[in-house]
């Protein structure tokens, strides 16, 4: 009654607030676009009532979503109304999608691609949380009739409120279900968007959550030519350092406003601990506003996404934070390395292992190749090993100093304090990240392109 009273239903049918297929409509956080079956998030509606946002963070709390829901869908249903078998949109929203009753009783009927179907009984005051294949695999619906057959018995349909409460979602959807998946189905290369996550989740994200602050004490020195890019830029010019792991460039100058972001929660907060503004977020899907910065530098992340079809999205969403006149620094590990490198690569696509020890200071890293030491560098890095799963099986590239043969035998021989962790690299090939850029979709200019320690350099414009 009191969420009722809350949200100031009238419950006569001729005061409605949106009426979609004749059933009342309300939207509380963001609105859901029924024709394009999204949801602005730059166009959020005003606050919603305090009941809702108590409901909201009970879920939360209570452990019935991980996060806390931020959009709601009130339905009215009155008896005799129902909705089609739809599966709310994957990009939209996060999974669990989650549905309380009031009022009244219903069934809700699941349907699988494969044509099975579930029929549910929803009695008023319950909550139904979809999660995994009944939220992303499963259509549900509720069929136009005004009673119900349960356990035998007929029960005439009441007025029904629906509160739907979902998680928005701020990047494509990754799940599964590519019968239903509107990511999968909405571009023929989509399906190369999502090739290689699974390995950069095991292979690049772990690998930086287990290791992250080993691996920052590895880092202080700055590479030159990212320095002299910093150094270039106007006083209190926006910043955006898109993967900026312990936040050695983002502290570079204090007149600067940067911001930064990076897939690993522990970056993100040391980089926050240095008074950087910062947030844990994906350089595919950066969570910032389009257009607003002065400059975006990308430094040491694209050699960690492992698809031609994920590094052009992420170059794509680097240039869209960019506003005319600003500038894009990306500086990634070449598969050419420099005379003074210890390192090896027999191809484009490796694995390279992080041998730590029970202190920081002995943490060591080892190089290894694909399989395949035959195989030669891809062009413009846009084919891979023809076996992904070929990868885990690696050998060591030959050592270059003794250096490195004591590291190959400290890898050989094992050691009961230490642990093994692999990281996925793409060693680019030259005018690989030029390529990237022009194929962006977006007006640049190309202002530096140059090799700088075993690395590719490259810094553009965006002219409009």
């Amino acid at each position: 009654t009191e969420l009722i009273q809350a949200v100031n239903i009238d419950m006569n049918p001729s005061a409605t607030s949106t009426d979609i297929a004749r059933r009342t409509v309300i939207h509380y956080g963001y609105e859901f676009n029924y024709k394009t079956r999204s949801v602005d998030l730059e166009k959020p509606l005003p606050l919603m009532p305090d009941k809702l946002r108590m409901v909201c963070s009970r879920l939360r709390n209570e452990s019935i979503s991980s996060e806390e829901p931020d959009q709601i869908t009130l339905n009215v249903y009155r008896p005799g109304q129902g909705i089609a078998p739809h599966v709310d949109t994957h990009s939209a929203f996060e999974d669990p999608l989650i549905s309380l009753s009031l009022m009244s009783d219903t069934i809700m009927d699941f349907r699988h691609p494969d044509g099975q179907e579930v029929s549910v009984f929803l009695p008023r005051r319950s909550l139904a949380v979809l999660s995994g294949a009944s939220r992303y695999g499963w259509t549900h619906g509720i069929r136009e009739r005004k009673s119900d057959v349960v356990d035998g018995e007929i029960r005439p349909r009441g007025t029904r409120v629906s509160l739907t409460l979902r998680k928005t979602r701020c990047r494509p959807c990754h799940c599964d279900f590519k019968e239903l998946c509107d990511t999968w189905q909405a571009d023929p290369q989509s399906s190369g968007l999502m090739l290689g996550r699974n390995l950069e989740e095991k292979h690049v994200w772990e690998f930086y959550d287990n290791i992250h602050s080993q691996f920052s004490n590895t880092r202080h020195t700055p590479w030159p030519k990212v320095v002299d890019f910093v150094n270039s830029l106007p006083s209190y010019c926006t910043v955006a350092d898109c993967g900026a792991g312990n936040g050695r460039y983002s502290t570079q100058r204090d007149d600067l406003m940067c911001f930064a972001s990076d897939t690993c929660f522990g970056f993100a907060k040391e980089c926050r601990d240095k008074g950087v503004l910062s947030c844990q977020a994906d350089v595919l899907t950066p969570p910032l506003r389009k257009g607003a910065f002065d400059a975006v530098m990308c430094i040491a992340v694209l050699h960690h996404i492992s698809t031609y079809e994920r590094r052009l999205q992420a170059v794509k969403s680097l240039c869209s934070l960019l506003n005319a006149g600003g500038r894009l620094c990306l500086h990634a590990w070449a598969c050419k390395q420099s005379s003074e490198s210890r390192r090896v690569f027999q191809g484009q696509d490796v694995m390279v292992p992080w041998v730590s020890r029970a202190t920081n200071s002995d943490s060591m890293s080892l190089d290894v190749t694909a399989k395949d030491p035959k195989e030669k560098p891809s062009k413009n890095g846009q084919e891979m090993s023809s076996n992904r799963a070929e990868m885990m099986n690696t050998h060591h590239s030959e050592p270059k100093t003794n250096t490195d043969e004591k590291k190959r035998n400290y890898w050989q021989r094992g050691d009961p304090s230490s642990a093994i962790h692999r990281r996925f690299c793409h060693l680019f090939v030259e005018g690989e990240l030029e390529d990237l850029i022009s194929k962006s979709g977006f007006k640049m200019q190309l202002q530096e392109s140059c090799f700088d320690h075993s690395n590719w350099h490259v810094v553009a414009m965006k002219l409009e």
